[in-house]
């Protein structure tokens, strides 16, 4: 029996053949067929391909494919073949649409599209009711078919870098489904059956349009990392407050103007993010997240700080820097942190809670810059 790493090169010299003159391939040997038994994980990358030989009945182990960067303008059925096939990476190719049916592709567990020119996800797309993984970035998709709603084993999920600008109720029908990304899309609203997610533990919807969350959106009570920057929220549902499994959360970039009070109930919250948001204050209801451990607020409007931030028991680092912040808690000088800080607008009184934090093992940035 041949060596593996050979046995794939002269897997990957038929491939190419078969591209440049199909009836050139020999039929496979029976002593190459035992080699091929060999094969798990095949990297065809950047050979130029459009078409597969049917040759892989001959694969019987093979589960992992990668046809990256190549030139297909469809998925090829014939790696529906390969009885143990269970991941399928496509990204970068001129994939334009799908096969009529993507039942043979039954069998698949992930399957990666990134950067091809789909434009649409076809109904077929629920064919694959074993996909786990599923990863769509800059695809031109600018909806979502219902039958989305079919892949109940769906884990992962990646559409970010899309003109989605809305998603289809039968999203709340992914019952399995623990992370989604969605940045960078066009989406406007979310629909109320998103909040149905119950496994959901990480949600990106970076810079998208969204202008509220629905009320039901607190029920996501598995959800562990939330990035909402760069959208045009001004307020938070009442039941934000329901996110307790949070332990990040970045609100930075949104027009907010006043602290959320609602995210004062997430007392598991590790980060918090309020970067360039147009605040004007920071509640003493902060006082409630005691497993806050990093506080970001720089380049606000935000004037002083209430007291009740000094007895945050958990927190090490605090950026405060591009606010008009002239004075500081005294209590902040107790404080064993690291702070970001413009020293130059502080007064005689907070110049001195800076050197008690130093004192007491702290650390003090100062981003004043010119």
């Amino acid at each position: 029996m041949a060596d593996k790493k050979e046995t794939e090169q002269a897997l990957n010299a038929l491939l190419v053949a078969y591209q440049q003159d199909p009836t050139a391939v020999p039929p496979i040997s029976a002593e190459f067929a035992a080699d091929l038994t060999q094969i798990k994980y095949l990297f065809a990358q950047k050979l130029k391909l459009t078409r597969l030989p049917p040759i892989f009945h001959h694969l019987p182990n093979l589960i992992y494919l990668n046809l990256s960067e190549n030139r297909f303008t469809t998925i090829p059925l014939e790696v529906a073949d390969a009885p143990q096939l269970r991941d399928l990476v496509m990204n970068s190719n001129q994939v334009r649409e799908f096969p009529a049916s993507l039942r043979p592709l039954a069998h698949l567990k992930k399957l990666h599209l990134n950067f091809n020119p789909l434009g649409i996800l076809p109904p077929s797309i629920g064919h694959l009711s074993q996909l786990q993984e599923l990863k769509l970035a800059k695809t031109g998709l600018t909806t979502l078919p219902p039958e989305i709603g079919q892949l109940a084993h769906l884990r992962d999920l990646y559409l970010l870098l899309n003109e989605i600008t809305s998603l289809p109720e039968e999203i709340g029908r992914l019952q399995a489904l623990e992370t989604l990304d969605l940045g960078q899309a066009k989406l406007t609203e979310l629909p109320a059956e998103f909040a149905a997610l119950a496994k959901l533990k990480k949600l990106d919807l970076t810079r998208n349009k969204l202008r509220h969350l629905p009320p039901e959106f607190g029920l996501l009570n598995s959800l562990a990392e939330l990035n909402l920057a760069g959208n045009r929220l001004m307020e938070l549902p009442d039941g934000f407050g329901g996110l307790t499994s949070l332990r990040e959360l970045t609100l930075t970039q949104n027009p907010l103007r006043f602290f959320p009070t609602p995210i004062c109930r997430l007392t598991h919250l590790k980060i918090l993010e309020l970067n360039n948001c147009m605040l004007k204050n920071v509640s003493a209801e902060i006082n409630q997240m005691v497993q806050l451990e990093e506080l970001y607020l720089w380049n606000n409007n935000i004037g002083q700080l209430p007291d009740e931030i000094t007895t945050l028991p958990a927190l090490r680092v605090l950026h405060v820097h591009d606010n008009p912040l002239s004075e500081l808690p005294q209590g902040l000088g107790k404080m064993n942190i690291s702070l970001f800080i413009n020293k130059r607008g502080v007064n005689e009184a907070g110049q001195a809670v800076l050197q008690a934090l130093r004192e007491v093992g702290g650390w003090v940035e100062d981003m004043t810059y010119g």
